[in-house]
């Protein structure tokens, strides 16, 4: 079993706008600041959200890892969506500003670490309804 590699959490602030492709870089970096290589062996374990209501994202009901593309490399990781996926997104969130953590696997989810934690939020939903 690999051992949970020791990482600094990196902040994380996004907004998400319905309609538009975007993407995310998270840097990863072990805890004496040195970048820390990601590129082989790792996945996307987790995107979790919680309404800002809730201080705690790492309880989030709401995960939208599915909604993403992970390329990782030699210092991190980059999370891009599609167009339609951002409407999924924003969908998700009902436009609310989000607590979110993103999560990192290194033996195919079985062990889950974040890797940033922040908020996520959805510009422009004028388009969408809460039914």
């Amino acid at each position: 079993m690999t051992a949970t590699p020791a990482m600094q959490i990196q902040s994380l602030t996004m907004k998400v706008r319905p309609g538009n492709a975007g993407l995310v870089r998270i840097n990863t970096f072990d805890t004496s600041g040195n970048p820390l290589d990601v590129h082989t062996g790792f996945t996307l374990a987790a995107f979790k959200c919680l309404s800002a209501s809730n201080a705690n994202p790492l309880t989030a009901a709401v995960d939208i890892s599915g909604d993403f593309t992970a390329a990782f490399d030699t210092t991190g990781v980059t999370l891009s969506y599609t167009a339609a996926q951002a409407t999924t997104i924003a969908g998700a969130l009902l436009g609310l500003n989000n607590n979110c953590s993103v999560e990192l696997s290194e033996d195919g989810g079985t062990t889950k670490f974040d890797v940033a934690v922040g908020t996520i939020g959805v510009d422009n939903i004028s388009g969408l309804r809460n039914s």
